[in-house]
Formats: structure tokens, sequence, C-alpha cells
């Protein structure tokens, strides 16, 4: 409960209460996946207040002194290996050490095979990890390091994939698609993904800075406002 909690209160920019209240999930986590969904959380809640520094060394931390290692390890223990790593990379790109973050991403794409497909990566959130989820984040360095065209042709790969990944991790994903195609100058496809996330999840659209750089983005381009561009 505490884990969702903080995830929820992370979603909702209220971060100091979403620390604590992932803090209070890793001092009671019974197993390694449930300590990871913690340590995740407490990571997000730093990246998202831009703090990538300190959100790198936090999840290096726990990926390097918690690897189960890749033999032993039960699906479950790897997964949450896998995703903080994958945290590492996100952390990293954002804070311009592209080699690290690469290095963090090939670990999660070798966890990633051995488990096979996307798996729950704990009892207490939604987080999954998998070939998919790892496609994804790849997605998301892209779009951090300004690779649209690379963006959209991941995107491209796992089209039918992305079902199995984590339900937020699929609306991020199709932000960065939007961002993508705004980059590329193909307004109309960035607006028409934009109204897909209106459509299926407007509660947390709302609560998405990286949505409003987007369409502030177009509109600085356009100039001149479709009705579709007016309501979003």
């Amino acid at each position: 409960m505490l884990n969702a909690t903080a995830w929820m209160l992370n979603m909702t920019r209220q971060f100091d209460d979403a620390w604590t209240a992932a803090r209070l999930a890793l001092d009671a986590a019974p197993d390694l996946p449930e300590s990871m969904a913690a340590v995740s959380m407490m990571t997000w809640c730093l990246l998202r207040q831009g703090q990538a520094g300190e959100a790198g060394t936090l999840a290096a931390q726990w990926a390097t002194g918690r690897n189960p290692g890749f033999s032993r390890a039960t699906t479950g223990e790897l997964a949450a290996y896998g995703k903080m790593l994958l945290y590492v990379a996100n952390a990293m790109t954002t804070d311009n050490q592209p080699g690290e973050a690469q290095d963090a991403l090939s670990l999660a794409r070798a966890a990633a095979a051995r488990i096979g497909r996307d798996v729950p990566c704990n009892a207490s959130t939604t987080m999954r990890f998998g070939p998919a989820t790892v496609m994804v984040i790849t997605a998301e360095s892209a779009s951090l390091t300004w690779q649209p065209d690379k963006v959209l042709a991941i995107a491209d790969r796992a089209r039918g994939l992305v079902a199995g990944i984590e339900p937020a991790q699929q609306l991020r994903h199709r932000l960065d698609v939007a961002g993508a195609h705004a980059s590329l100058r193909q307004y109309a496809e960035g607006i028409a993904v934009l109204r897909e996330l209106q459509a299926q999840a407007p509660e947390w659209l709302i609560h998405q800075r990286y949505a409003r750089d987007i369409i502030s983005s177009i509109i600085e381009r356009r100039r001149t406002l479709t009705p579709e561009m007016r309501e979003l």
C-alpha cells in the first residue's frame, strides 16, 4: 500500500509525501523485489524534481549492490533488478552521462532476454519488466538525446509488444512518439497521438508536463490553431 501511495503522490507531484511513503515502504519491504519497488519510487521522485544526478547515484547503488546474479535469481528478482537498471539508464541519460546510460541499458537488455517476456516486478505496483519495456525505455533515451527518427523506428518495431508493459509506461511511450512527430514537424501526427491519449487517459494526461511542452512547441510553430489543438 505504501508503494502504491508513493506512486500516486509522485504522479500528482506531491514529492515530499511521496518520498516519505517510499522510505516507509523500503523499511517494511519483505524481499528484494519490494525493496527495489520502493527505491524505484524514490528514484522516480528525484527524477521528476530534476535531480538526475542524485537519482542516478541512488539507482546505481541499488543495481550494483543488489545484483541477484543471472544464474541463481528468480524471475521476480531478475525483473526487479532489470527495472532498476532502466532507472539508472534514464537518470544517466538525463544527467548527460551517455556511456553509463548505455551500459545500464545493455545489462537490462540481457536481463530481459534471460526472462524472455514482460513480467511483473513486484506485488505492490503495476511495474513490469522484459524485452518490450527495455525497447520503450530505449526509445525514451533516444527522445531525451534528440533522436526523433530513432524514437519512431523503435516505436514501429515495438508496436505489437507494448500491450505487455505496464499501463503508465505505455502512455509515457506514446508521449515520446508524439514528441518525436513534433520534432520532425509532423504536427498532425503528433496531435493525433495526443488526442488518443486524451481519450484514453485524460486524468493521467492532465498531470504530464511533457505533454504540455509538446503541445506548446507545436503551437509556437503552427501559430494557427485547429479546434483539436485548442481543446488540448
